[in-house]
């Protein structure tokens, strides 16, 4: 996990968000925030929790399923890994576009 780029991203993105001429007001973090979708990876999040600005992560396709290099999941869970790690942003929120903020409805038990 380089978590030193990400702290960097962070850095700068909370540097362009004090300049008046940017006026960022939010950043999408787009997909791949981890790299196997295990939960252990996301501790990237408490480095994303240090931006100035809403940022609201979309799930890439690194993060559906959960895998080493000696095993996989049977199923693709990583969805119910992201959506537990990022709930409070993505439940709060109608940009996302989903219901629940993720792509597994965990209402029904299924992919939505």
């Amino acid at each position: 996990m380089h978590t030193e780029r990400v702290q960097s991203a962070v850095s700068k993105i909370n540097e362009l968000a004090t300049n008046s001429f940017t006026n960022l007001k939010f950043v999408f973090i787009a997909g791949d925030i981890t790299n196997t979708a295990l939960k252990s990876q996301l501790v990237v999040q408490t480095i994303l929790n240090n931006l100035t600005v809403q940022y609201y992560p979309i799930i890439g396709n690194h993060d559906q399923w959960p895998h080493s290099s000696t095993w996989e999941t049977e199923q693709s869970v990583g969805d119910q890994i992201f959506l537990e790690a990022f709930k409070a942003i993505l439940t709060s929120s109608n940009i996302i576009g989903y219901p629940n903020g993720t792509v597994y409805d965990p209402k029904e038990k299924r992919q939505s």
